[in-house]
């Protein structure tokens, strides 16, 4: 059976070769097989990098791009050893960041989407409230109102 390739074989080749890799570490995972090493170093390398950057607009193919991987390679490693999507980490490192600084600062709301990476603020709150359940304002107004000593 011979496979027809458009331009874009190169493409389908590494889809093709990632997906095989992806099934093998399956495979040697459920039989007791560690992940490979090589998985691991780059989980935490693609973990700093978030880090590092996750204030700026980044993507998956950016973050692959930086660090000369194939972007669902380095997805399955990143989820391999953090637990996260590499986009879901971003976001939970976002609203972390955004927590710290509702508690800790003045700054508006607006003030601080910005900083942490969001260019709407609207969009913000909303990915705030359903990771954190409530709105930025509710939990700053119930952190202030729980450190005040009690009377």
């Amino acid at each position: 059976m011979q496979l027809a390739l458009a331009g874009d074989a190169p493409c389908v080749l590494d889809q093709l070769t990632c997906a095989i890799l992806c099934k093998l570490d399956e495979e040697l995972a459920r039989h007791g097989q560690p992940p490979r090493p090589q998985q691991e170093s780059l989980g935490l390398t693609v973990k700093a990098y978030i880090d590092a950057h996750y204030r700026e607009s980044i993507t998956l193919q950016s973050i692959a791009a930086e660090l000369n991987f194939n972007p669902y390679y380095l997805a399955h490693a990143f989820r391999e050893h953090i637990g996260y999507s590499p986009m879901q980490y971003i976001i939970r490192r976002r609203i972390g960041e955004a927590q710290n600084l509702l508690i800790g600062t003045d700054r508006s709301i607006t003030e601080i989407a910005f900083s942490c990476g969001y260019n709407n603020s609207n969009y913000f709150q909303s990915v705030f409230k359903r990771l954190v359940g409530m709105t930025p304002g509710q939990y700053r107004r119930d952190w202030v109102q729980n450190a005040l000593p009690q009377t």
